[in-house]
């Protein structure tokens, strides 16, 4: 999933600096979704249709600036959500700067947009970090005196469109927090606690402006964190509180899937869930899309694919929007972001862009563009509602035994794993192996994992191996469906655990006492032990060895060095190293080596030396 960069408006500058806050989205636009089936399976031909034109939008990494917001205005874009996360407005306690989003506002209006403002995140002052929620009293009383002057200012007859006549006021709706069943900015996220704060916030919003809207977290199909919560467990928690359904105007879903078939499976999922307790409020999809790039990943897809997903993702909400009450869906992003912009490695969050990186328009633009707006779609696409039981809502069923979009009658088709994440080689100072994956069949769903070869038994995602001994480890993953179907092939993932450093030797040592100043060494790793006889030849003689000790060989392990000259830093260094010294004496070379799972000999090696004008 994508990690939207924080981005900073405090007096209304907007600048990176590399803070990871996930899903805390500084601009999201409502967007195209698209299958990895045909069109023609998801709609029939008939006449022309068309979404409303708020229906469509785009998300991205940061706001939009003038030009952006004047081409979204272009493309008839008539919603985006932004981010308005505390620590950007009140980064200092009790001095507030409303400047970038002053700006926000203004482009808004002249742009023609309206906005999904994203509350997420704390402040260093009030909750010790940004990416986690107001926990005490105090802070959760703080945070709603914020979110109060937030909807005073930018809300229905807020003073700011006030002081602004000449600009006509945006619909802002309030979106509380985001991704919170994920488990990265709200770490062991419970349904209790985000239910206290959803009431919380909605009161504060409402006694203010009582007709904004107020829509619930995005919650995401899977966690990103050991901590977090399916889709399906968070949703069904909350449902079971009755207050739930009257704290928020809208239930908010992230519909990132394999395919689009698979938001299809989740948009089910929701409906189903909130029917059963009997929440007929509408759905929002708050963030969508499919990367065109990065290394592989079931999000992943090529550029062509990326748009072909698009369409008909789109085509098929579209048509069957009255099956879940899909009253927007929205796209993330708006432009790719690069690697070091993010300070992290890359990964096909960066490329779900409709611009790459350096501003260069993909394939998906076009397709995008063709829903923006509420224009009328060719070909009798979106026409009507091809998913098995059409645009009835009792057609939500479960999606361990959906026969899947285009089909009828019960499925028995085996479901399937990917893994999408895991490690190689494990380290002593490394954490849990961590193995991340994905089935076809949803978190309603069962995952069974079988390690070494031992028997089947329930697993989630994110899979935890611990590192308490070494060894080579493969994990076995399959799913199964309520019905017993198992996958005909499980998928796996290997990796090794060694937790033992290596111990670095010179195989070259500095001679005792030098004229030069650049003195060479060459360093190596101890390998393997051979014993040696405890008797040996001396002449025609056979003698008792006295020193029957064991002779270590030179390993050809992977390593990396590291040295020290006397009491300053450790730098990397070579097997075969030139130590240099500034004057002349005595002089201490420590070198250490690294291995290939990051286990370091803190030992290491020393050699002592001295560097004299001339021999003795």
């Amino acid at each position: 999933m994508p990690l939207p960069l924080r981005t900073d408006v405090r007096g209304g500058k907007r600048t990176f600096n590399g803070f990871r806050s996930i899903r805390t989205i500084t601009v999201a636009v409502l967007a195209a979704l698209a299958t990895s089936v045909t069109p023609g399976i998801f709609a029939s031909s008939a006449s022309a249709a068309a979404a409303p034109a708020e229906f469509i939008g785009i998300s991205d990494w940061s706001w939009p600036s003038t030009s952006d917001s004047q081409q979204l205005s272009a493309d008839g874009v008539r919603t985006v959500r932004a981010g308005l996360a505390w620590d950007w407005v009140e980064h200092v306690q009790g001095k507030r700067t409303w400047g970038g989003v002053d700006k926000l506002m203004s482009e808004a209006s002249t742009g023609g947009y309206d906005l999904l403002l994203a509350l997420n995140g704390c402040t260093v002052w009030a909750c010790g970090a940004t990416r986690t929620a107001p926990q005490t009293d105090q802070a959760r009383a703080q945070f709603q005196n914020y979110i109060n002057e937030a909807v005073r200012r930018y809300g229905a007859g807020g003073t700011f469109w006030a002081s602004k006549p000449s600009l006509k006021p945006v619909q802002v709706s309030w979106q509380v927090w985001n991704e919170v069943n994920v488990g990265a900015d709200w770490p062991n996220p419970t349904t209790a606690g985000y239910q206290q704060m959803l009431s919380e916030t909605s009161a504060t919003i409402k006694s203010v402006d009582p007709a904004a809207r107020v829509v619930t977290s995005g919650l995401a199909e899977f966690p990103a964190d050991s901590t977090g919560a399916t889709l399906t467990n968070f949703l069904t928690g909350l449902e079971r509180d009755p207050a739930f359904r009257s704290s928020a105007d809208v239930v908010a879903i992230h519909g990132y899937a394999a395919d689009p078939a698979g938001v299809m499976r989740i948009l089910d999922t929701t409906r189903r869930i909130m029917q059963a307790a009997g929440d007929n409020r509408p759905i929002w999809i708050t963030e969508l899309g499919w990367g065109s790039g990065g290394p592989s990943h079931p999000f992943a897809v090529d550029p062509a694919t990326q748009a072909s997903y698009l369409r008909s993702a789109y085509d098929t909400m579209v048509a069957c929007r009255d099956r879940w009450s899909l009253e927007r869906a929205i796209w993330f992003g708006y432009k790719d972001i690069k690697p070091a912009a993010l300070g992290e490695p890359e990964y096909w969050g960066m490329h779900t862009g409709l611009y790459k990186a350096d501003g260069g328009a993909k394939p998906v633009l076009d397709a995008f563009r063709e829903f923006a707006g509420g224009r009328e779609l060719p070909g009798g696409r979106a026409s009507g509602c091809g998913l098995s039981g059409g645009a009835d809502k009792a057609a939500t069923v479960d999606p361990r035994n959906s026969p899947g979009p285009g089909t009828s009658g019960a499925s028995d088709a085996p479901p399937t794993v990917t893994v999408t994440r895991a490690p190689t080689l494990i380290g002593a100072s490394a954490g849990a192996a961590r193995v991340d994956f994905v089935t076809n069949v949803g978190n309603s769903g069962s995952a069974q994992c079988s390690l070494n070869g031992s028997e089947w038994t329930p697993c989630a995602t994110p899979y935890l191996a611990p590192r308490d001994r070494e060894g080579a480890f493969t994990l076995r993953i399959r799913a199964m469906t309520s019905s017993g179907v198992v996958s005909e092939t499980p998928a796996t993932a290997s990796w090794t655990v060694d937790l033992t450093p290596p111990t670095t030797v010179f195989t070259k040592k500095p001679p005792k006492r030098s004229t030069k100043r650049a003195v060479a060494v060459q360093l190596g790793v101890q390998g393997k032990a051979l014993p040696v006889a405890p008797t040996k030849k001396k002449g025609s003689k056979t003698v008792k060895n006295k020193k029957p000790t064991a002779r270590f060989t030179i390993s050809n392990e992977q390593v990396t060095f590291q040295c020290r000259l006397n009491a300053g830093r450790w730098e990397a260094c070579s097997a075969n190293h030139r130590a240099k010294v500034k004057k002349t004496g005595r002089h201490t070379l420590s070198v250490r080596a690294i291995d290939a799972a990051g286990n370091v000999d803190t030992r290491g090696a020393t050699a002592k030396f001295t560097v004299a004008k001339k021999l003795r």
